[in-house]
């Protein structure tokens, strides 16, 4: 079967009519997410070659959300290129102009803690099993 190139506006309306879809979905596992009393948050730096307006010495970040019911638990990924504490506060605060100022780790409120979630291999001596 010949090779058919898609424009990128086509494959810019697909993105678009993906994210109207899942939206709701999206909506629900922030709900889900934000359940529990402790979110753990890590931000991991990641180099994008050949990243539109962006030289590929730039850095750019990955924040992982992690949190939920135990029976329903939720990671969140979220792609921006800044490592601000400002990322976190937006995500965790979308409704408030005026988001918890300070430190990055941790902030808290009266409804979340947030902590560093580093990410490593689990060894047979961390007492898992």
């Amino acid at each position: 079967m010949p090779e058919k190139a898609l424009s990128r506006q086509t494959m810019s309306g697909w993105v678009i009519q993906l994210h109207e879809r899942l939206s709701p979905l999206m909506a629900a596992m922030k709900r889900l997410l934000y359940e529990e009393r402790v979110i753990h948050i890590d931000e991991t730096r990641l180099q994008v070659l050949n990243e539109p307006g962006r030289k590929n010495t730039q850095l750019s970040y990955m924040w992982v959300y992690g949190g939920g019911p135990p029976d329903k638990p939720v990671i969140w990924y979220q792609y921006t290129d800044t490592r601000s504490g400002e990322v976190p506060e937006a995500f965790l605060y979308p409704q408030r102009e005026d988001p918890p100022s300070g430190a990055m780790y941790p902030v808290t409120t009266a409804t979340r803690l947030i902590t560093p979630c580093p990410i490593r291999p689990v060894s047979w001596t961390d007492g898992f099993l």
